[in-house]
């Protein structure tokens, strides 16, 4: 018996929707029939009242030709007031010939022009047209003017000429379109039929509703039903429609779902048993494999014979046996169950394939009663080959197949891990020494560190000290070089004068080389300051720098050249610094170049500046643009050693430029000379604190 269930009440029901929007639309129906009746009698009113007024304008014009003709509206006053009295006339005008008023009547609205707009003519055929709310209509005045001679000659009226010929011109100004009490006046037809419409719509409505919803609660009735769980439940619809092709497929969907149900309660019955049979085995899986982990958790011995009886009882064996494979190749016996030994069947078969059966001889019965029994040889294989084998005495009908695939592989990677196990824990002993012999050679390195350290310490020191002892006596060699070449300690010949500047250039190359190998030692012990000053005018330095060295182009066919630009270039930096640079970027210049040129150019770059030092030399490969600013690197070759050097300076002048916030590059192509380019700040990072402006 179907049982009965109360409908859920919805805020917005699926009824009272369909009787909303049938309302509406019953409304939307009469508001329509009202509208397009009332617009219907409105446009009769005004057509209406154009005809009547076209009318009254053609009666008037044709009485009005003796009034325009005499001007004098003594024979058509009475019309035209008549005309005018109308609520609704505007006024009324009459236009001679020439399109000048003649007569007229004002009542209400805009007042008609003294005057016919330019171009209208009076001859024109009846019109009209909006005006201010009002429509004029405009009526030609005409009249007939027989010839007086044919007249008083007997000539009969047939044969007189009767043309009409046009006089002036009225226009009558009425208000055609309806108002609002025209509106107030018509409304209330079109407002009783319309709410006759929408009364009507209402009933059809809510009878259509009605007989709409009455499937719909069946339907839903049926579905709350079944959704109580009345699986029996059926909807009954005696409808060939949409709502009873629904329902006849409700009843298949339930019919259908009624005999899943029973198919599912016998699934459920299966497998309730499968997963208690699985959990069973799960559970053996998982002691098994917790004893597998457990010994490497605790870093104790595995229990092969544990492990093995655990085995052989979750999987129904009545014995088993484990064989491992040893360091030499061959294969041992590790474990055997039971205690009192293993059947004499148990021994190792063949190593070829994964799983080998073999039924047991009349010498290898074991005591399982009735049950058929069969030996199974498993094969444990690991990444490197054939690590041991397994065998059991099991039923022949084995109900532990799946059990056997999950722990067989544990197993193997056990096998496998214990004997790596042994392997890391004799490596980790081995290295554990060596660590200690490492330790001890590590305290031996510190000490020999410490030593070449303070020894490097003590030649930076030394070096120091000694570049500075032997720069006063250089200085007084090249002083009095200078002084006896110049004549002040009295005349000197040609020959004496060329050794005098041999002497001063060789004293002054050695003074440079101190130098060099003094700003080495600073560099490294990172003791070379940087002063910041203002440098009214780069160029000049730049100019001073390049002419206190040209003697170094003595024996070469050129000069050194300076491009600088025409205007003064300020700055602040460590003048000292640059000029060292431009001394020694020159001077390696003019070592590499026998013939050709040798170019200084200084140049702004926004806010840095550029100076670069252009040779026509031998040039430098590729290869050798960062090693040539090593320290103590020289290019091998003849041109390199016949040039000489310590190979310090362009290190040195690296080293300076990044001092000062610049950098030193060089682009240079075999055969066809260098350019090494310094950029350079026009403000150093250390004159911010000081420095006030810059240019």
């Amino acid at each position: 018996m179907q049982q009965e269930v109360a409908i859920p009440h919805f805020r917005k029901s699926f009824s009272r929707r369909i009787l909303m929007l049938s309302g509406s639309l019953s409304l939307l129906s009469g508001l329509m029939v009202a509208g397009v009746v009332l617009w219907v009698r409105l446009n009769s009113l005004e057509t209406s009242r154009r005809a009547i007024a076209s009318t009254t304008a053609g009666q008037l014009a044709a009485q009005s030709a003796h009034a325009i003709l005499s001007m004098d509206d003594v024979f058509i006053a009475e019309a035209l007031d008549a005309a005018t009295a109308d609520p609704r006339a505007g006024g009324i005008a009459l236009y001679s010939a020439d399109g000048r008023l003649v007569l007229s009547r004002h009542r209400r609205g805009p007042a008609l022009p003294p005057v016919l707009p330019a171009g209208a003519r009076i001859d024109a055929p009846p019109s009209s047209h909006r005006a201010g709310g009002y429509e004029d209509f405009e009526v030609p005045v005409a009249i007939v003017r027989p010839s007086a001679e044919l007249v008083a000659q007997g000539v009969p009226v047939s044969r007189l000429d009767t043309t009409k010929r046009p006089v002036g011109r009225l226009v009558l100004r009425v208000k055609t379109s309806a108002g609002m009490e025209d509106l107030r006046a018509m409304m209330g037809f079109p407002l009783v039929l319309g709410g006759c419409v929408f009364l009507a719509g209402l009933v059809l409505a809510f009878l259509g509703t009605k007989r709409v919803v009455r499937p719909f609660r069946r339907i839903l009735r049926g579905v709350e039903n079944f959704r109580a769980g009345d699986l029996g439940a059926r909807i009954q619809l005696d409808s060939k429609d949409e709502l009873g092709h629904i329902a006849d497929s409700f009843n298949r969907l339930a019919r259908d779902l009624s005999a899943r149900m029973d198919e599912l309660k016998q699934w459920k019955d299966r497998l309730e048993g499968e997963v208690l049979s699985q959990t069973e085995e799960i559970q053996s899986t998982s002691r098994f494999l917790q004893e597998l982990i457990s010994p490497f958790e605790k870093e104790g011995e595995i229990s092969w014979t544990e492990l093995l009886r655990l085995l052989c009882e979750s999987s129904e064996s009545v014995g088993g046996v484990l064989f491992a494979r040893a360091t030499d190749g061959q294969f041992v016996r590790i474990a055997s169950y039971p205690a009192g030994g293993p059947p004499p069947a148990l021994t190792p078969r063949s190593f070829d394939s994964e799983c080998l059966e073999v039924e047991p001889g009349p010498g290898d019965a074991v005591s399982a009663g009735t049950v058929p029994m069969t030996i199974r040889h498993f094969n444990l294989r690991n990444p490197d080959g054939l690590g041991g084998q397994l065998i059991l005495q099991c039923p022949k009908e084995c109900r532990h197949q799946h059990y056997l695939k999950q722990v067989i592989p544990a197993l193997t990677i056990t096998l496998s891990n214990a004997r790596a196990f042994v392997s890391v824990r004799e490596l980790v002993a081995m290295l554990e020494k060596q660590n200690d012999v490492l330790s001890l050679q590590k305290k031996e390195l510190e000490d020999q560190k410490n030593e070449l350290e303070r020894a490097s310490r003590l030649k930076s020191q030394f070096v120091a000290n000694m570049s500075h002892e032997l720069r006063i006596p250089l200085n007084a060699i090249i002083g009095y070089s200078e002084m006896l070449s110049s004549g002040l300690y009295g005349p000197v010949n040609g020959e004496q004068t060329s050794s005098l500047q041999a002497i001063e250039e060789s004293g002054r190359n050695l003074l440079n080389l101190i130098n060099t190998i003094l700003d080495h030692s600073r560099l490294e012990a990172d003791r070379m300051p940087v002063y910041a000053e203002k440098i009214e005018d780069l160029r000049k330095v730049v100019r001073e720098t390049v002419s206190r060295n040209q003697s170094i182009t003595r024996e070469r066919e050129y000069e050194i050249e300076v491009v600088v630009p025409p205007t003064p270039i300020m700055c602040i930096s460590d003048s000292g610094k640059i000029q060292q640079i431009l001394v020694n970027l020159v001077s390696n210049a003019v070592k590499f170049t026998e013939t050709g040129h040798v170019r200084v150019r200084l140049e702004p770059r926004g806010d840095q500046l550029e100076l670069t030092v252009e040779d026509s030399g031998c040039g430098i490969p590729e290869s050798e643009f960062e090693n040539i600013f090593a320290e103590f690197h020289q290019i091998d070759g003849s041109a390199t050693r016949a040039a000489g050097g310590t190979g310090l300076g362009l290190a040195v002048s690296r080293k300076l430029a990044h001092l000062i916030g610049g950098t030193l590059t060089v682009a240079s192509e075999m055969g066809k000379g260098s350019t090494f380019t310094l950029r350079l700040p026009r403000r150093i990072a250390a004159a911010e604190a000081t420095a006030d402006s810059i240019i």
